[in-house]
């Protein structure tokens, strides 16, 4: 990721922020869509611990808004369509959520076969997924890998990290002190 592309997806999650500090109910909620949707903002852990966006889970009507935005944090795919309580996602968030799957799958291991990636993000052709692989997460830094045609398989280089979840945190500390 180039360093401008980096100032500028800080920035959109800085502005979410400090416009999310005064947010409360609808606005709250508004501003989770916004950041799900929003094309440069892949991290969701300083808009988790924001106290309206918290307050959430308290409004049965808005509590799925949190539920999503905890998705976009740590889940995939799978574990948001294992959820039918879930609003439904735009587009936008839905190659959000698409790009985000191929994050964690890429941390997880080091190749990641065609069939099992076609499953996990809900396509039907090689092609849908290899654009995908290239011009979403290759070309913006999500996930650093080759293309194997031959063995059908994503040989996974490096993958951006995803914000770790609060009850994982003990275990990303010892994983690092080992």
């Amino acid at each position: 990721m180039t360093t401008s592309r980096a100032t500028m997806q800080e920035t959109r999650l800085e502005d979410l922020v400090e416009r999310g500090r005064a947010a409360t109910g609808k606005a709250a909620a508004d501003l989770v869509d916004e950041a799900t949707a929003a094309p440069g903002v892949l991290v969701f852990g300083e808009l988790l611990d924001l106290e309206g966006v918290q307050a959430l889970a308290s409004d049965p009507s808005l509590a799925g808004k949190l539920a999503l935005l905890r998705v976009f944090a740590h889940g995939t795919l799978p574990e948001y369509r294992a959820d039918p309580s879930l609003p439904p996602l735009s587009p936008a968030q839905e190659l959000k959520l698409r790009r985000l799957t191929v994050a964690s799958l890429a941390a997880r291991s080091p190749v990641l076969s065609y069939a099992d990636l076609m499953c996990a993000l809900e396509l039907t052709t090689i092609r849908e997924l290899e654009d995908l692989l290239i011009d979403e997460c290759v070309a913006t830094g999500i996930a650093r890998g080759k293309l194997d045609q031959n063995a059908r398989c994503f040989e996974v280089h490096d993958a951006m990290a995803r914000d770790v979840e609060p009850g994982r945190l003990g275990e990303v500390i010892a994983s690092l002190e080992a």
